[in-house]
């Protein structure tokens, strides 16, 4: 599957999965590897669209409001990568970060984003020890591994780059880094087959 899988490939895989099944089964059947690898190939295809499917379903692909110590703990452990952001109202530099957010959870489909107002959630606050808002925690199979305090670590400005939130994010691994010539039209880990440049003709 693409490393940096966004909204708009993961909902062109889910809307034709039966097309892409079948260019997988094309792509594995054609290939030389042996029987016992090709098999391995189409057991990870079937992995990788139900991952897809989770996600769909558990709301991956926007920022997404969610309230109460129940729903907070049902984010954050039903996924394995998970970014949630603890926010006020009234704060300029919450707002901002929920606009960066927003454009990261479009381009890192694999990943839930979710944000929590930090009033409506006092006993998860004092449980995370959060003190200062914005933070940003990163979940990675239910257990918190990082954490982004105010904007110091973004260049403490308001007006930093989406990128340098999405470095922050990559480093402590809640969502992927794209690879140096990922081919972009890998879904899956199969190519979409294009005979424009056939030397067939």
């Amino acid at each position: 599957m693409a490393t940096n899988l966004s909204v708009a490939d993961a909902n062109a895989v889910l809307e034709d999965e039966d097309m892409q099944r079948e260019l997988a089964e094309l792509e594995i059947e054609e290939s030389s590897e042996p029987e016992h690898i090709r098999e391995a190939r189409r057991l990870q295809f079937m992995k990788e669209m139900d991952k897809l499917k989770a996600c769909r379903d558990l709301g991956c692909g926007d920022l997404k409001e969610i309230t109460g110590d129940e729903e907070f703990l049902k984010s954050t452990t039903t996924i394995p990568q998970v970014v949630c952001h603890f926010y006020h109202n009234d704060f300029k530099r919450c707002a901002i970060m929920n606009k960066h957010l927003t454009v990261l959870a479009k381009k890192h489909f694999l990943c839930k984003f979710v944000k929590m107002n930090a009033e409506m959630a006092p006993f998860i606050v004092t449980r995370l020890k959060i003190r200062v808002l914005p933070t940003v925690l990163c979940f990675v199979d239910g257990k918190v591994v990082d954490r982004i305090v105010g904007f110091e670590e973004l260049g403490g400005i308001d007006d930093f780059k989406t990128t340098a939130l999405e470095k922050r994010l990559e480093k402590c691994g809640v969502i992927a880094r794209a690879s140096e010539g990922e081919n972009k039209d890998a879904l899956c880990g199969y190519t979409t087959r294009d005979n424009s440049d056939s030397d067939d003709d």
